[in-house]
């Protein structure tokens, strides 16, 4: 199953990504690759607008994996599936199949690719490559994968969200928003709306702050649906796409920690399965933790994972329990070490957020563990707290999963939401990276 996790990690949050732009990241297809891509008639067509691996999610029990191929920033019902058998016997080769609704000619070329790579035992990653680019000549020129076409269809998808994910659509505009916002968005704002990308492919961060800031109030009634424009409906379809992992909905803060306010929310997240993860849980067991960190860093946290700075520019606090990820397993103390940011200007979650991540962790043997108890401020003149807790410091990322978000609006609300109460924590007196 090597091989299988290898592909599946960077879908679903556990992979340090440094490049979304390659095959095993989910990347675009060969042809973008190559700069060559073009529709029927010759036309070139924005890197957008062309195939990519969008999401691949593992069925442990099948042992199939499956695959969603289409534009970057096309609906997921317009993106054709695949999957794969992968055989437990290294000696049988993968078996690669089309889904349904997929046209007759793309199906016959998948078959014929499958044949050949059983014959080679072509690995997981290049078989999907190729199936990538059978199906981006089969569709050339097809009316709903070309840039007029992806934007004639139309935002019902997103218009027509229920309010809990209209609720998660607003978390992940503003941190996306703090990301822009940052002196370090250049590492931040990663991975980069695709189709605010400028002419020669780089990234147009003025462009990308001006679409977000001008993205209109989501949480209106159903009888007074926002207008999208192209622009702004891919932006929002794509920062809600996140590969493999499904957004499950939004619950009350309190499914999570004692220690929520009223209005606090969770964004629930579903990673399906990952073969080394879920082999690290069955023989070393699992345990909750928190992650607290600056709202900035959240866009890339949702998207890529939490990931180990220790030893580099981008480390904050210091690493005094060695190098890897840290966690604390009492949610007071993360959300200690989360610094909160400002909202969107249509943004119903008030001025400012905060966000603590709730995470598993496989307790593989190279995970740290130091018990300790932190005496942390009330605040408001309040008395100190003994809290005692244990660190996690994880060195390879893809032993933590992400599994929701606790949304935390942390400033005025609008003016038909009332203010609500809640303690202040201040960070411990013996800092400590996390």
């Amino acid at each position: 199953d090597a091989q299988v996790s290898a592909f599946v990690c960077p879908f679903t949050g556990r992979w340090p990504l440094q490049d979304e732009n390659s095959v095993a990241a989910g990347a675009l297809s060969a042809g973008r690759r190559r700069g060559a891509a073009t529709a029927e008639g010759g036309m070139k067509l924005s890197s957008w607008a062309q195939p990519q691996l969008r999401w691949a999610r593992w069925d442990a029990g099948e042992r199939t994996l499956e695959v969603g191929i289409g534009p970057a920033v096309a609906p997921r019902s317009a993106c054709l599936k695949i999957f794969v058998y992968v055989p437990e016997s290294m000696v049988a080769p993968p078996l690669l199949f089309a889904g349904e609704g997929v046209e007759k000619e793309v199906a016959e070329a998948l078959n014929r690719l499958s044949e050949r790579a059983a014959g080679k035992r072509t690995p997981l990653s290049v078989l999907a490559d190729q199936a990538v680019t059978a199906i981006e000549t089969g569709m050339a020129g097809h009316p709903g994968w070309e840039e007029e076409g992806l934007a004639d269809r139309g935002f019902g998808d997103i218009i027509s969200l229920p309010p809990s994910h209209r609720k998660a659509a607003d978390a992940f505009i503003c941190f996306a928003v703090a990301a822009v916002r940052s002196l370090r968005r250049v590492s931040l704002l990663d991975p980069f709306p695709p189709t605010l990308l400028d002419g020669q492919g780089g990234r147009d961060f003025d462009a990308c702050s001006q679409c977000l800031l001008s993205l209109p109030r989501l949480d209106t009634p159903s009888r007074q649906q926002p207008h999208l424009s192209s622009q702004q409906g891919f932006l929002l379809r794509w920062l809600l796409d996140l590969k493999g992992v499904l957004i499950e909905g939004v619950s009350g803060a309190s499914v999570e920690t004692e220690h929520a306010c009223q209005g606090d929310f969770v964004i629930v997240l579903n990673h399906g399965n990952e073969p080394l993860f879920d082999s690290a849980a069955r023989d070393y067991g699992t345990v909750r933790a928190y992650h607290g960190s600056s709202l900035e860093n959240f866009h890339c946290i949702t998207r890529c994972g939490l990931k180990s700075f220790s030893g580099t520019k981008r480390m904050n606090t210091g690493d005094v329990y060695g190098e890897g990820v840290y966690l604390s397993s009492d949610f007071r103390l993360a959300r200690s070490f989360a610094q909160r940011g400002k909202t969107w200007p249509h943004s119903s979650l008030g001025t400012h957020v905060t966000c603590v991540a709730c995470c598993t962790i496989a307790l593989h043997p190279g995970i740290k563990r130091q018990k300790e108890t932190a005496k942390m401020s009330g605040g408001d003149g309040l008395p100190m707290n003994a809290i005692p807790h244990t660190y996690y410091v994880v060195p390879d990322p893809r032993f933590v999963r992400v599994d929701s978000l606790l949304v935390i609006p942390d400033g005025p609300p609008p003016a038909s939401q009332p203010a609500k109460r809640c303690l202040t924590l201040t960070p411990p007196l013996v800092p400590h990276c996390l």
